[in-house]
């Protein structure tokens, strides 16, 4: 994800294009499918009950890079995953933030449409279209009205293929705009409007589509490359620091194969270690984690920390 790793395959080696106080906020998810408001703010609060009247940069949302390439991934059988479940899994189980490559297809529909598809790096590693992730994400929004979602995306297709593909999975009614260089909405605002998928791309070929932002333009990012806990740092590597929005990206890959590696993810998604990291670079910078990112969000301590960055614990 985010044009990150070079990816080497049996010995081959394939360069992916790019592969104080805290705000109160939480990530436990809500099933409820009514339009009630959020119950008021408490430690017990569910969804973003935690944090209705926070601006969407003041929020800590607990990110899976790579999201789409899961070891349980039915009925796509993906080789060497970053995660353990399905997309709509983790977000029921309080994943707000997705890392999602999208490539060009090889098929068309009865309408001509060539479907994208998502894979990371080879499509023989497991791929499936992307409208199939996206109607996982809209099925979400459909029954959580008072959850938001976002989509970071490594992109290799156009910003026309992307927009037929929101069409296509019935995602256009969530589309949120924002205008660059002005306040970030609150949540409570974004949820009344009900525009509550922000979506955000590494290509910057938004064309017509006010939805569709460019990610270096909002926000900024730590090194993506680690391959040992010792690389593991604070240091900016994309994005204007001055930019509000801050990714930090919190894992580590194989070093020849640039996959995932879920014994050490428990690891360094465990606290103290994941909660320390997160807080070094947030006293450094001043910034707040908003994309806390992560391989095998389900292993580890990754929603602790997430809520002890949010004040609620």
């Amino acid at each position: 994800m985010l044009r990150l790793f070079p990816v080497f395959f049996f010995c081959v080696f394939f360069s992916c294009k790019k592969d104080p106080a805290f705000p109160k906020i939480d990530f436990i998810r809500t099933d409820s499918a009514t339009s009630t408001p959020p119950i008021p703010l408490n430690d017990s609060c569910v969804g973003t009950a935690c944090f209705f009247n926070k601006r969407y940069d003041e929020a800590v949302f607990v990110t899976t890079h790579n999201a789409f390439n899961a070891d349980k991934g039915d009925p796509v059988n993906y080789l060497f995953p970053n995660q353990d479940y399905r997309i709509s899994k983790q977000l029921m189980d309080g994943v707000r933030g997705l890392m999602i490559d999208v490539h060009p297809g090889n098929s068309a529909d009865s309408t001509g449409f060539i479907k994208p598809l998502v894979y990371h790096g080879f499509s023989w590693t497991g791929s499936e279209p992307f409208e199939n992730v996206l109607i996982e994400i809209r099925q979400f929004l459909d029954s959580n009205p008072t959850e938001i979602v976002t989509i970071i995306l490594e992109c290799y297709v156009t910003s026309a293929e992307i927009s037929a593909s929101m069409q296509n999975s019935g995602l256009t009614k969530y589309l949120f705009s924002h205008q660059k260089g002005t306040s970030w909405e609150t949540l409570k605002s974004m949820i009344e409007s009900n525009k509550r998928l922000v979506v955000f791309s590494d290509v910057n070929d938004a064309g017509t589509y006010s939805w569709y932002h460019y990610l270096w333009d909002y926000c900024v990012e730590t090194g993506y490359s680690a391959h040992n806990k010792e690389d593991l740092n604070c240091n900016y590597n994309r994005g204007d620091s001055a930019n509000s929005l801050f990714i930090l990206n919190h894992f580590i890959t194989q070093t020849m194969l640039g996959t995932g590696q879920p014994t050490i993810a428990e690891e360094i998604n465990s606290n103290p270690f994941l909660i320390n990291k997160a807080k070094e670079c947030m006293n450094l910078h001043g910034k707040l984690p908003n994309f806390l990112t992560v391989d095998f969000y389900s292993r580890g301590n990754v929603f602790d920390a997430a809520k002890e960055l949010n004040g609620l614990k």
